[in-house]
């Protein structure tokens, strides 16, 4: 596993304002490289939850096809596990390698926060062994992307979480587990016992409610089972 670093100098050219802007784009990233004679994708290799996007990019361009494909990894819902990056080795190294950049920073351009996620693991799959155009062409070059989708809850705020759960208390006042605690509000919250198997799944929504109501002062332990 190699730390690999890559610098890259973007010019932004403006046709009607006849000026150029430059930026600088730095990123690191832990690589595996793996070299093979053809890389082929298997969706069966996938862990259950698992998805997978295939980003092409045709042979000796950076451009990646469709970039509207990348739409879904902006979504915040989102959380990139695998990136492998498959591309024909040239027999110039410096060729492939300026060809690796570009086509690295035209994704980072498109879906920069794949760039941010620490638990992302590059691999970088070097197809060997082919010296004619015409027969490397044939292979897979770019990315194939593997994810996994958050539970909207995990990328939300404590407050809209809260303000979901009490919109779904359609009739909070025909609630058993809130009458129930209605009845009793001396009870001692220093600890909270709560049953969370099958059989009291009709009354998740009440009891989460009911914590949400409640104005917690003191220190409170709980327990669920």
């Amino acid at each position: 596993m190699n730390n690999v670093i890559f610098g890259l100098l973007l010019l932004l050219s403006s046709v009607s304002l006849h000026a150029q802007m430059r930026m600088s784009v730095n990123f690191s990233m832990l690589v595996d490289t793996i070299r093979v004679r053809h890389y082929e994708f298997d969706e069966r290799s996938l862990e259950l939850g698992v998805h997978a996007l295939k980003v092409p990019v045709r042979f000796n361009d950076e451009v990646i096809i469709d970039r509207k494909m990348l739409d879904t990894l902006n979504d915040g819902l989102t959380q990139v596990i695998g990136i492998d990056y498959a591309y024909t080795q040239y027999k110039d190294k410096k060729t492939q390698d300026d060809l690796n950049k570009k086509r690295l920073l035209e994704l980072y351009l498109i879906a920069p926060n794949m760039f941010n996620q620490n638990m992302t693991k590059w691999r970088f799959i070097e197809q060997l062994g082919f010296t004619r155009d015409e027969d490397a062409k044939k292979l897979f070059h770019g990315f194939i992307i593997k994810y996994v989708r958050i539970s909207p809850y995990k990328a939300s705020s404590p407050t809209m979480i809260k303000k979901d759960i009490l919109d779904k208390m359609k009739t909070p006042n025909d609630s058993l587990i809130l009458n129930v605690f209605s009845r009793n509000p001396l009870w001692s919250k220093e600890l909270i016992v709560a049953d969370f198997t099958g059989s009291m799944s009709p009354y998740y929504i009440d009891l989460l409610a009911w914590f949400c109501l409640q104005n917690y002062k003191e220190k409170t332990a709980f327990a669920f089972f």
